[in-house]
């Protein structure tokens, strides 16, 4: 038995009423406890709102009203009149809700994709902060084995200082969980970089411009940075999201597979941000402190390849990548002023034998 509060109006007075939707007629009980019974064929709706419902016996001697409009209905199926201009309002009504629901809808889901496409970098982001080292390895492995870099050099005269360098700095790098490898190619260009998970590539040309170990050693450390940070690998999911790096995990044999596969994929690995680029300084110059060497070598190491862009013998493109040389040498000063005397111990590399054993510039 269905009941709905309201109020009933009799000769100009109003109370509190209940109305009860059974038996033969609309019966309308007063909180006084007063019942009235009226036919539903005597029933007259003539006036509804968004808010509430009145109706009228067709003789005028009383009415009622109540704000539980969902009545209305039920009370026209049981053979109350309904007037014309409620119908037309119900018509209006059922469309006005129509149309704001459907209007709430497009508008949730407006805010809901605006919303995604805000949150999905951030979500992508911890993504890689709590993803397994083994992705980093697993990736930089599958680009690194499509790279085509030309002959790596194997001269123990250049390898063994090369690796006397990368192993002083790899006790304070933090670098645990990654295999850090230094791989030397022969080519003109000034070039360094790093990709996931700790294969590191050295140019001929980049030992050939630097004038001492030292600054090859802060070139390495801030490499190293890249890959501690993760900063590849961040680089990549932006670029490319998520779901193609899963795809390329759960590829057991050559995920990229064509040079403009590899391609693609290396350069958004490379496209480190100027806070990344600023962050690796930073790491690498707290690597070169606790290793005993000064990390100005850094600053010195960027000046130099930049004098040397547009050069005869080769844009540096370890400059180009890692843009905005003036400022962050003004920043490396500063972080150097922040981390105080720092003990300089040389590396007992002998420089000027590495160079004279380095091959004769090419290009690829």
């Amino acid at each position: 038995m269905a009941s709905y509060p309201g109020a009933l109006h009799v000769g100009g007075r109003s109370e509190d009423a209940t109305l009860f939707l059974d038996g033969p007629g609309l019966r309308v009980v007063t909180d006084r406890g007063v019942t009235y019974r009226i036919a539903y064929k005597e029933l007259s709706i003539d006036i509804t709102t968004d808010h509430a419902l009145y109706g009228r016996t067709t003789k005028g001697d009383l009415a009622f009203s109540t704000h539980a409009t969902e009545c209305l209905p039920e009370l026209k199926r049981r053979g109350a009149h309904v007037e014309e201009q409620v119908h037309a309002q119900l018509d209006r009504r059922r469309h006005s809700h129509r149309s704001r629901r459907w209007l709430r809808l497009l508008l949730g889901g407006v805010a809901g994709f605006v919303l995604l496409l805000w949150l999905l970098p951030k979500v992508l982001l911890l993504f890689v902060d709590w993803a397994p080292k083994s992705i980093d390895r697993k990736l930089g492995d599958a680009v690194y084995a499509e790279l085509e870099l030309g002959p790596e050099l194997d001269d123990p005269r250049i390898l063994g200082p090369v690796q006397e360098i990368l192993a002083r700095l790899q006790p304070h790098a933090q670098a645990d969980g990654y295999e850090l490898r230094l791989h030397v190619y022969s080519h003109r260009m000034v070039n360094a970089f790093a990709l996931p998970g700790g294969h590191m590539i050295l140019t001929t040309g980049l030992l050939r411009c630097a004038e001492s170990p030292e600054e090859v050693a802060a070139v390495v450390a801030h490499e190293v940075a890249h890959v501690t940070r993760r900063h590849s690998l961040r680089s990549f999911v932006r670029g490319s999201g998520a779901w193609a790096l899963a795809k390329i995990l759960a590829t057991s044999d050559r995920p990229f597979v064509g040079t403009a596969a590899v391609g693609a994929a290396a350069t958004m690995m490379l496209r480190h941000q100027r806070d990344q680029e600023a962050d690796a300084d930073r790491v690498a110059l707290t690597t070169l402190a606790a290793a005993q060497l000064d990390g100005r070598a850094l600053a010195v190491m960027l000046q130099r390849m930049e004098s040397l862009a547009g050069g005869d013998d080769g844009a540096p493109e370890w400059a180009q990548t890692h843009p905005d040389t003036s400022n962050r040498v003004a920043e490396i000063e500063q972080e150097m002023t922040k981390l105080g005397v720092v003990i300089n111990t040389p590396l007992p590399v002998r420089w000027s034998e590495l160079q004279a054993a380095l091959p004769a510039p090419r290009e690829h």
